[in-house]
């Protein structure tokens, strides 16, 4: 029997978001070799999650990217509003254009929101 913590492939994150409020990036995903298709995340300091069902790879380089993808996010809810502030101050957007826009901003919001836990 192989030792469950070897290690058969590992996809690594390349975002640094220390001094989160979540576990700092990067984070990988590793496949463990065990009885069970298991994958883990990881941070520097261990396993902060193992990973079942029916797409374990999928699911857990996913949570693996988290930390790239929220500061991703962050710097472009920062972007557009940078961009929008620049816009409106040029009255340069039409009513179809906010249209397009709004449900854009809302998305972005909602989702670092959501994993912010406010």
């Amino acid at each position: 029997m192989q030792d469950s913590s070897a290690m058969v492939e590992t996809v690594k994150g390349s975002g640094d978001t220390a001094g989160a409020k979540f576990t700092p990036g990067p984070l990988t995903a590793t496949e463990a070799t065990a009885r069970q298709a298991t994958w883990h995340v990881r941070s520097r300091t261990g396993v902060i999650a193992s990973v079942y069902g029916a797409t374990p790879k999928a699911d857990a380089t996913l949570y693996a990217a988290a930390p790239d993808l929220y500061e991703a996010l962050r710097k472009a809810q920062d972007l557009l509003n940078y961009m929008g502030d620049i816009l409106n101050g040029m009255d340069a957007c039409s009513e179809e254009d906010e249209e397009k826009a709004i449900p854009v901003f809302d998305a972005v919001d909602a989702a670092l929101a959501k994993a912010e836990a406010r």
